[in-house]
Parts: structure tokens; C-alpha cells; sequence
């Protein structure tokens, strides 16, 4: 099993929150559905221990659980000046499957609006642009 993550380290879902959650078996514990709905990389496990109520060695354990599933990362905490790159070698071509992976992704979840239809290219354009 993966080491137990630190009260100050944080989780970063690997998949979409919507698809963990529909994937979880009906009789999984509330607790497991509490945690990922509140895993956030910018929240420690000793932030997430208070504002669940849940003892540190519980969350650890559900941690250690999603790590093991390969749904879930365990990384330092996030913080404003954190700054995230896509891995070297990504296919990052036009109509790639990661664009395609994208592009799904913002039609379920993008506010309705002008300039909400961006590419996936466009999108690291703006974001790589170190402002």
C-alpha cells in the first residue's frame, strides 16, 4: 500500500469528481464520497481533518485508498504561486485525444456565455503566459 500522506501534504484527483463518484460502489462508505468531494490540492489533509470532523488517520487511510485505485495523487499543498506543466511528450496537436478529452469536459462543465469555447491549446496559452 502507498505511504499514509502528512496532515500538511494535499490530494489531486486523477479523474473527473463526476466519474469517481459514479464509479464508487453504492455501499462504499459516506465517508470515501465525503472525501472526494472535498479532496482539493489547495487544501491539506489537516485543513480537510477539521472541516470533515474525521480523524487524521482515517483520512490517510481513504488517501492511501485512492492512490492505491490510481484516482488520486498525493502532492504538497497548492499555493498561489504553485505553477502546474503538462507532462513533455503530450500529444498536444489539434484534435488530439487529450484535446478531444478537453473539449468534453468543458461542454458538461462550462458557464453558458461568449468566449467560454476555447480550445485546449488556447487555454495553456493564457495559462502558461506567467502572470
Amino acid at each position: 500500500a502507498p505511504a499514509p500522506p502528512s496532515a500538511g501534504q494535499a490530494l489531486v484527483l486523477t479523474c473527473a469528481r463526476e466519474e469517481l463518484e459514479q464509479e464508487l460502489p453504492i455501499d462504499a462508505a459516506d465517508i470515501v464520497r465525503s472525501v472526494v468531494d472535498a479532496v482539493d490540492p489547495t487544501t491539506s489533509l489537516g485543513t480537510l481533518m477539521v472541516r470533515l470532523a474525521l480523524p487524521l488517520g482515517t483520512l490517510q487511510r481513504v488517501a492511501q485508498h485512492l492512490v492505491f485505485w490510481k484516482k488520486a495523487l498525493v502532492v504538497e499543498v497548492f499555493q498561489p504561486h504553485t505553477r502546474v506543466v503538462v507532462a513533455p511528450g503530450t500529444d498536444m496537436v489539434h484534435n488530439s485525444a487529450l484535446e478531444m478529452r478537453f473539449m468534453e469536459w468543458q461542454r458538461q462543465h462550462r458557464m453558458k456565455g461568449p468566449g467560454t469555447n476555447l480550445s485546449l491549446s488556447e487555454v495553456l496559452t493564457v495559462f502558461s503566459a506567467g502572470k
